[in-house]
């Protein structure tokens, strides 16, 4: 029991090594308070919904570059709101700027929960669904997706996207390891 309660308070309190491996991950976005909230925060929303923080936390870098009141105009005059920005909805619906960063987290985690559930657990698939839903995913089976008509960024590979950040992420954590992006 002793130790359950040990391993529980090492991975609710990041230790100051992980809080600077987070910073230094994205060090013009997060100071260390704000990368030990996020960090914090990520590790237990991944918990409560079965994901891997530091893909929450990749996805958060990506989505709002840790910002969590973030609004990014989406498709059809709707926005995305959140650190991890996980559907679109009507501007009127975004929460407040008084949201919590833990709420953010929970709300991206469950999102992502749902697709990793729909896709039974194939990652590239769960990863495609949070970015653009059902339609990705299936546009992504046919071929390239260009984000604008003839030209730009492939959107199939996204989910390559998240993983770098987070293997950037756990690779900071090793012993001698101070890269930069």
């Amino acid at each position: 029991m002793i130790s359950y309660l040990v391993t529980l308070f090492a991975f609710y309190h990041p230790s100051p090594q992980d809080v600077e491996a987070l910073r230094q991950s994205a060090p013009y976005y997060l100071t260390a308070e704000t990368a030990e909230d996020h960090l914090v925060a990520a590790r237990v929303a991944a918990r409560r919904y079965r994901l891997d923080p530091d893909l929450v936390l990749a996805i958060a870098h990506h989505e709002s570059r840790y910002v969590v009141d973030t609004v990014t105009p989406e498709s059809g005059g709707r926005v995305s709101c959140g650190v991890m920005t996980p559907t679109p909805i009507d501007r009127d619906s975004c929460p407040t700027s008084d949201t919590k960063i833990e709420e953010g987290y929970m709300i991206g985690a469950a999102h992502l929960r749902g697709w990793f559930d729909v896709c039974k657990e194939n990652r590239y698939c769960a990863l495609l669904g949070y970015s653009g839903g059902y339609a990705l995913i299936a546009a992504c089976n046919r071929g390239p997706v260009l984000r604008f008509k003839d030209h730009g960024d492939d959107l199939c590979y996204t989910p390559g996207v998240f993983l770098w950040r987070r293997n950037y992420i756990v690779s900071l954590r090793m012993p001698n390891s101070r890269r930069r992006v």
